[in-house]
Order: C-alpha cells, then structure tokens, then sequence
C-alpha cells in the first residue's frame, strides 16, 4: 500500500472517530464566549491532544506487541500497571458504548414515528459498518465513514447558512432561561473529551505495520480537520442563533437527542433530515473507532483469532454487557462524555506519558516525541483536568 493511500485511510479513521456527538453539544456549552475566546480554546486543546496522540505513537511503535494500551502498559511499567490500564480501558469502552447504545435508541424511538425511511437508512448503515468492522476492512471502514461524514457535514453547513432557510423555532423564544453551572467546569471538559481518539492509535499502528510516518503525518493531518469541523459548526450554529437563544436551548434540553431535534427545527424538512442523520453519523463512526480499539484488546486478552471469527467474538464480548445496561431514559452523550473525559486524561495522557518517560530510560530506539519535561507537563496536565471534571461533577 503506497504511502498516501496509507496516510488517507488512517487519518480518515482517527477524523472520524474523534468527532462525535460533541459537535452538536459544543456550540451551545460555549455560549457566553466570544468566537475569537471559543476558536482559541478549541485550537490549545487540539494542541495539547496532538501532543498527547504523538506520544501514544512513539509508545505504540516502541512496544508492537499487542496493539493495546494494556500489553503497551505491561511491557512499559510492569503487570502492575496493566492491570490498572486494561481495568481502566474496560470501564471506559463499556460506559461509553452503554451510552451511546442510549442515545441510539433514544433517536431511533424518537423517529420511528414520523421519519420512518431516516431510521431504515440508519438501520441499513448500522449493519454496513458492523459487518466492516467484524471483516476487519480498514480502508472500507475509513472509507464508508468518509463517504457519510463529508456531504453530510457540507450540507448541513450549507443548511445553516444558507439565509433563504431562516426558520426559527419558537421553543429558542419562548422557553424561560434558566440557571446553569460554572461556565468553564463544562467548557473545558467537552472540549478535552472532542479531540479524544487516542485509544485507536496503537490498533491503527498495528494495521500500518508500525509505519511511523504514516502514524506521524495521519496525526499532523488530522487533528486540524477536526478542528475545522467543529469551528465551522459552531461559526454556523452562531450565525443562526443569538446568545439568549442558545442559552435557552442548553438549559431546556434534557438529553443531546432533543438538543439535536431542536436544532433540526432551524432547517426545512430535507436539511432537518441531514442534519438528525449527520448526529447518527457522530455517534456511529465514533463508536466504530472504540470498537476497532476494544477488539484488539479483547481479542490479546482472549487469545482469540485475528481474523473474522476472532472479530464476531470480540463483538459479543464488548457490546453484551453495554446492550444489557442500556436504558433509554438516560442521556447517552453527556453520560459517556463525562466518563471519556476521566479516561482520556489518564488512557491518553498521564498512561501514555508515564510509560513514554520511563521507557525511554531503557529503550534505545530513535523515535522520541518532545523532551522529558514535555512529558512531565502532560502528566500534570491530564492530573488537572481530572481535578476538573470531578468539580464539574460535585456542582451538579
């Protein structure tokens, strides 16, 4: 496979993976800042997450074996710490896939009623990316999420802009504001948990051969797409809706699912229907990405077969346990963005640091991402936004 098309595929997965629900969520818990203030937040965290995912890198080309933050850990720190990372990585995939698993079935409830070809659609593109996934197809994975993410995308952004399509629903008008938390206890949590992936980059790796270009460009390429689309969302959210209205929308939407339906009642009817499937899109491709991730994990831990067999088990063993518990009264986003935001800051972050600074003191190999120091402030930095997201949750 020639170099470019390996830099596609990989970058199409890590863009993908990383932009999920929180393009919707983010537009809103930004109210109150400026565009300039919110553009710049976004752009320190990618920043901070590009670093984070280049030292996943250098971690998962310095220990091939495995293909997971668990065995990379164990060869890393000892049996020790890969009980703690495989624990952690278990409770994260689970939590997360038990809520979007939630959000899922909220929509679908929500449109069988009056959007019955929208959830056939969405029916029929669920069992296409399962049955990717369990054939192991990297390019076809990346490609079908590719071929779903840009003209859904561009034509939502054309939906919102367009100034001939000027609805306004009354439910921003109308609804009586009320009183939120912390503005930055919120901001800076989503805005860590919307460039998080970081747990697919040693699955990747594995699948490019450990090619460390191919990882290192596809990273450099990537994380400023994902900024892209989420600045270019919020530029065109903002462009439709005033701060009161925006306020009024986050304070009366119990779950993301009603938030998206709000926000669909902004466009006429073929653009609404867009814009509910692009929120489909989010959340499925997203899902795809942890799911590529988690069954190379079970499948190390198993000793099943790297092949499609080996894929349907590791499906039954990551997806048994979140079906079980999914209940759709839940708010499936904002209930895996919290948990992602504790794992990210220690599976992508503290972990991958911790292991890179203390491998390097044994390992002689080349490749080293940043100074020592670099790594040291990352740890302290995955340790404060931990700190944050435990306030965020003592306030509510």
């Amino acid at each position: 496979m020639s170099h470019f098309r390996s830099v596609t595929i990989v970058t199409a997965c890590i863009t993908t993976s990383a932009i999920g629900a929180g393009v919707f969520v983010l537009p809103v818990v930004l109210t109150g800042l400026t565009l300039f203030e919110s553009l710049t937040i976004m752009a320190a965290y990618c920043a901070v997450m590009t670093i984070a995912a280049q030292v996943m890198v250098e971690i998962s080309l310095r220990f091939p074996q495995g293909a997971n933050i668990r065995a990379i850990a164990s060869q890393g720190l000892g049996r020790g710490s890969a009980f703690v990372a495989g624990l952690a990585f278990t409770l994260v995939f689970t939590t997360v896939f038990y809520s979007q698993f939630c959000g899922l079935k909220q929509l679908f409830g929500i449109l069988q009623q009056d959007h019955q070809l929208l959830t056939y659609i969405m029916a029929m593109l669920t069992s296409l990316s399962l049955s990717t996934l369990i054939l192991g197809r990297l390019g076809a994975l990346s490609g079908l999420a590719s071929a779903l993410w840009i003209p859904l995308l561009s034509l939502s952004l054309f939906g919102l802009f367009d100034s001939s399509n000027n609805t306004v629903a009354t439910d921003f008008v109308n609804i009586e504001a009320m009183a939120i938390a912390p503005q930055w206890l919120m901001v800076l949590p989503l805005c860590q948990a919307c460039f998080s992936f970081h747990a697919i980059l040693p699955s990747l790796a594995k699948r490019t051969q450990f090619n460390r270009q191919v990882m290192v460009h596809s990273v450099y390429l990537a994380m400023p797409l994902i900024w892209l689309a989420y600045a270019g969302y919020l530029i065109a959210i903002r462009s439709r809706l005033d701060e009161a209205a925006l306020t009024r929308l986050a304070n009366n939407s119990e779950s993301t699912v009603q938030l998206v339906m709000k926000l669909s009642q902004l466009l006429d009817n073929h653009f609404s229907e867009i814009l509910i499937l692009l929120f489909f899109i989010a959340v499925l491709t997203s899902l795809q990405g942890l799911a590529l991730a988690a069954s190379d994990f079970v499948k190390d831990q198993l000793k099943l077969n790297d092949n499609w067999v080996g894929n349907i088990q590791a499906a039954v063993v990551i997806f048994f346990v979140p079906l079980l518990m999914q209940n759709s009264n839940s708010d499936g986003f904002i209930y895996g963005m919290q948990l992602s935001v504790y794992g990210s800051s220690f599976i992508a972050i503290i972990l991958p640091s911790l292991i890179a600074w203390r491998s390097r003191q044994i390992c002689s190999d080349s490749y080293r991402f940043g100074h020592n120091k670099l790594l040291l402030s990352m740890m302290l930095f995955g340790g404060v936004s931990i700190l944050i997201n435990v306030a965020h949750h003592s306030l509510n």
